[in-house]
C-alpha cells in the first residue's frame, strides 16, 4: 500500500481602502480567501479524497472618521442649508457699459447679503460703490497770456445687483460651482470742471451735473470653495448687458463685465 498526500495552498488577498472624499470616512476592506484543500490517500487502484474544506472569504470593512476637522468642513455653508442667511464681503471690480456719460467703473470692495431657498437655490444682493477721478493738467497761450489748464472729471457710482445662484455641486463637496443670473441698478453722477489759472489772476468752470440711472441684466459663474461649516472663500465672473440700449446693432450688443473675490459667512 502506498499512500501520498497533496494540498494546495493558501491563497489571500488585500485590498486596502479608499478616501470617500462625501463623507469623510475611510473604507478600507481585507480580502482573505482559502482554497479548497484536498488531502488525497491512494489505496490500491482506488483514490479517496478527505478533508474538503469550502471556500472561507472574510471580508473586512472599517469605517474610520477623518477627523473633526474635516468632518466640519464638508458640512454645509450657504449653499447646503434652507432658510439661512449668509453675509459676505471681498474686493470687486466692474464695468457697466454705456453709450452715454457717467461710463460707470465701481472698485475695489462690495459687501452682500444672501438667503438660500433650498439646499441648491439661494437668493444674494450686493452694493458695490466706485469712484474714478480722471484729471489733465496742460499749458497755452490765451490774448497773449500764458495760463495752466486744469480739468477734473469725478464719475461716482452706486450699483444694486439681485442675483439667484443655482449651486451645480453636491452641498458636501468642498468646491461649489454656481450658476449666477440677476439684475443690477447702476446709478452715476458725472462731474466736471475746468480751472484755468495765470500770473495774474484763476478762474473757474463747474459744469452741470450728469446723473443717469440704469437697468442691467447680469450673468456668469462663481466658484466656491467651502473651509469650514460657516466660512466659505469665492469668486464670481460676470458679464452685463445695459437693458436701455436696444440691441440692434454693435453698440447695443456691447456688454460690460466685472469680477470680484471674497468671502462668505453661514449665520447660525
Amino acid at each position: 500500500m502506498s499512500e501520498g498526500n497533496s494540498a494546495r495552498p493558501m491563497a489571500g488577498r488585500c485590498c486596502f481602502g479608499w478616501l470617500d472624499w462625501h463623507t469623510g470616512f475611510f473604507i478600507a476592506s481585507i480580502e482573505v480567501q482559502h482554497y479548497n484543500l484536498f488531502q488525497v490517500a491512494n489505496i490500491g487502484s482506488q483514490s479517496i479524497s478527505y478533508m474538503k474544506y469550502p471556500l472561507l472569504k472574510i471580508a473586512v470593512v472599517a469605517g474610520l472618521c477623518a477627523g473633526a476637522g474635516t468632518a466640519s468642513a464638508q458640512t454645509a455653508d450657504s449653499s447646503a442649508a434652507s432658510g439661512r442667511w449668509y453675509v459676505g464681503a471681498g474686493a470687486g471690480l466692474h464695468h457697466y457699459y454705456s453709450i452715454n456719460r457717467p461710463y460707470n467703473q465701481l472698485k475695489p470692495a462690495y459687501v452682500q447679503v444672501g438667503y438660500t431657498i433650498k439646499p441648491r437655490v439661494a437668493l444674494q444682493a450686493e452694493i458695490q460703490y466706485g469712484r474714478r477721478l480722471q484729471e489733465n493738467r496742460e499749458s497755452g497761450e490765451v490774448d497773449g497770456e500764458l495760463y495752466d489748464f486744469y480739468y477734473k472729471e469725478d464719475t461716482r457710482s452706486t450699483a444694486v445687483t439681485v442675483m439667484a445662484r443655482f449651486s451645480r455641486s453636491r452641498p458636501q463637496r468642498h468646491l461649489q460651482f454656481d450658476w449666477l443670473l440677476g439684475l443690477a441698478v447702476v446709478r452715476g453722477t458725472v462731474r466736471e470742471s475746468s480751472t484755468r489759472t495765470s500770473a495774474t489772476q484763476t478762474d473757474t468752470y463747474n459744469y452741470h451735473p450728469i446723473t443717469a440711472t440704469e437697468p442691467h441684466l447680469v450673468g456668469g459663474i462663481g466658484l466656491r470653495y467651502l473651509m469650514g461649516p460657516h466660512w466659505a472663500i469665492g469668486t464670481e465672473i460676470l458679464v452685463s448687458k445695459n437693458l436701455q440700449i436696444p440691441p440692434i446693432s454693435i453698440w447695443g450688443l456691447a456688454p460690460g463685465a466685472g469680477a470680484n473675490i471674497g468671502v462668505s459667512y453661514l449665520l447660525k
